[in-house]
């Protein structure tokens, strides 16, 4: 229906014939055409004004809907494909913030359900880093409130083997959903 639906899609908007019509494009085409991009917020102790860390933000190039990675991440979910969106997500942010990283730590953020991925997440994740020459220890995956974090064994496995490489983990918006 995805491909249909864009096809279908003229690229004007309000002709008598169709109304107007946003063009959404389909997470393959958004993935393999590399829509994501990846902002940097600051994190600083105020007193200081050290910065503490790099918040690590996606952003879709896209002028529909799935521009807000909210909108994005649950299409993502309902594709089954979380984990290939968090793949790019952090192969971008890892590879874009190598320079922040020297001087503070980089905050991904990340689905809960990307731990249930097996090998993949670890795997995906220590390439990316050892690609971008930046160290485990660097990196903080802030577990984001969309999802629950249950006690599996792919996760377990998953989170551990990212624990001894040297990542750290951080919790995103505690208390506000799981």
């Amino acid at each position: 229906l995805d491909a249909v639906l864009n096809m279908m899609a003229p690229p004007r908007i309000g002709s008598p014939e169709w109304p107007d019509i946003i063009r959404m494009p389909v997470l393959a085409d958004i993935l393999e055409r590399h829509l994501i991009g990846t902002v940097f917020h600051p994190i600083v102790r105020l007193p200081s004004r050290d910065h503490v860390g790099y918040e690590a933000l996606a952003r879709c190039d896209t002028p529909s809907p799935l521009r807000n990675p909210e909108t994005l991440f649950k299409y993502a979910l309902r594709k089954d494909r979380v984990i290939d969106l968090e793949i790019e997500c952090f192969t971008n942010s890892i590879r874009d913030g190598a320079p922040l990283a020297v001087s503070a730590p980089l905050f991904l953020n990340i689905h809960p359900d990307a731990f249930r991925s097996g090998p993949r997440l670890h795997e995906a994740l220590l390439r990316a880093a050892e690609r971008s020459a930046v160290s485990p220890n660097r990196m903080v995956l802030e577990i984001t409130e969309e999802g629950s974090l249950h006690g599996d064994i792919k996760v377990m496995e998953a989170s551990e083997k990212l624990k001894n490489a040297g990542v750290r983990f951080a919790f995103d918006d505690v208390g506000i959903a799981y």
